[in-house]
């Protein structure tokens, strides 16, 4: 009688320590899992906002800049001369 205890605490025992092991690997993959998702959402995100600067600085430096036509730039100034 005291082998078929023995047996019965020894297959609890090993099923208790699988279920643990399983357990916790599972975790440790969900937790890489969501990790990554949030270092890749983080890295859209960050693109995201550098098109957005990039969008804003070429505004910025359309509008900014002087448009170029044949005398401009030149040092004509045509009204003077008129």
């Amino acid at each position: 009688m005291n082998q078929l205890w023995a047996s019965l605490i020894g297959v609890v025992l090993g099923g208790g320590m699988s279920y643990l092991a399983q357990f916790t690997t599972a975790r440790q993959a969900a937790r890489t899992e969501d990790k990554r998702q949030a270092s890749q959402l983080a890295e859209a995100r960050r693109a995201e906002r550098l098109d957005v600067i990039r969008e804003f600085i070429q505004l910025t430096q359309e509008r900014h800049t002087p448009r170029r036509g044949p005398l401009r730039g030149t040092g004509l100034d045509l009204r003077r001369h008129a």
